[in-house]
This record gives structure tokens, sequence and C-alpha cells, in this order.
């Protein structure tokens, strides 16, 4: 498409991209292409669906109001900790929507950087180990929240969209961008079906009787 990923601009910072590449030994060139495209797919993900944005924003602004307002403290603490059955729900729903996010990037980086770049299972390679598990969207909703976005549920967000694509094509994974209810639950994460027929309004197959 020929939406517009707008005029903020896009900046390496030279000394972590050089200390990087030495002590991890990667190419140089690729190494730089391969961070331009990471951070481009986010950069579309955000300025092509008008709608992610102001979600993730307000989704954040309640957890913290409720973490910040007047109160007893056990309350708060509850409400920060996420036990409390509204944050909870909250919570649920920043980490379907972070694991989705996160897995279609995978996905956009897996297939395109493959192709474009000669050195890529090393970078990505360099990346899962240098990263420890936290993308760079984690660590920032880390700061906000303290919401622990675990690897294994950015690696869940990963498998729920190789699936979807695999089985039902890019067209039906784009439903994800369709709004905030598009987007899979904790639950579908696991069962990508289970999505699938929910945005599409496909009933589940009927099970065969037995004769």
């Amino acid at each position: 498409g020929a939406e517009p990923i707008g005029g903020e601009g896009l900046y390496l910072v030279e000394t972590n991209v050089a200390e990087w590449r030495l002590r991890a030994s990667l190419p140089d060139d690729d190494l730089r292409r391969w961070l331009i495209l990471h951070e481009m797919t986010h950069a579309w993900q955000f300025a092509a669906h008008s709608w992610l944005r102001p979600h993730m924003e307000e989704s954040m602004k309640r957890l913290i109001e409720t973490v910040t307002s007047k109160g007893p403290a056990v309350t708060r603490f509850a409400a920060f900790a996420g036990v409390l059955p509204a944050q909870w729900k909250v919570m649920r729903q920043v980490q379907g929507t972070m694991s989705a996010v996160e897995g279609y990037s995978n996905l956009v980086m897996n297939r395109l950087g493959s192709k474009l770049l000669p050195g890529f299972d090393q970078l990505e390679r360099a990346y899962r180990e240098r990263s420890s598990g936290k993308s760079a969207l984690e660590v920032l909703i880390w700061k906000l929240t303290g919401l622990d976005l675990k690897l294994q549920q950015y690696q869940r967000g990963e498998a729920f969209c190789q699936a979807v694509f695999e089985k039902h094509g890019l067209a039906v994974l784009n439903r994800v961008w369709d709004g905030p209810d598009s987007m899979p639950t904790l639950n579908e994460l696991g069962n990508p079906e289970a999505w699938y027929r929910r945005t599409t309004g496909t009933r589940p197959p009927t099970p065969r009787s037995v004769s």
C-alpha cells in the first residue's frame, strides 16, 4: 500500500549499532538494513491503523490512573499487580494486542528479511540473545505499567500469526487490524481457529455422527 509512515523520522544510535556489531561479529550493512526494516514494520503498524495508538494509549491511561489514584495503598497495589477484575481485563487485552502486534511484525520480518538480507538468520539469533526476551515495545510497556510481557507470550503471538497465515492467507490475518475487537484474546492466541470463526462469523464444523 501507499500508507504514510509519518514525519517523525527513523534514527539509529551509531554507538549502539557499532558496539553490537563488534561484540556479536555481525555484518555491517545487513545489520543496519535489519534494524531499519524492523523499526519500519512497527512504524507501519501504528501509522497505517489509526485506531491502534489511541487504543493502546487509552489502555495505558486506565491502568496508570488506577495505580496513581487516591485510595487505600492495598487497593492501589492490587491494581498495579493486575489482580483486580477491571485491571486484569485491561491487562489481558493489552497482552493479546501486544502479542499480535509483535507476532505480525516477526512474521513480516521472517518473510522479507530472509529474502532481502543474506545474514538474516545470524542477525535474528543475535537479536534474540541480546534482547533477553524483551522487545523495544515490551520495554516501553514495562516502564509505564510493570506489565510482564514475556518472550513466551510473543512466541504465542508469532505462532498465532503463522498459523492463520498458513491456513487462511494474509488477507484473513490482516483482519487483526480492523479494530480492537478484531485482535485475538489470550485464549485465542492458543486457538487461532477460534479467532478465525469469531472474526469471520464462521461456525465450527459439525461433528459427524457415527452410525
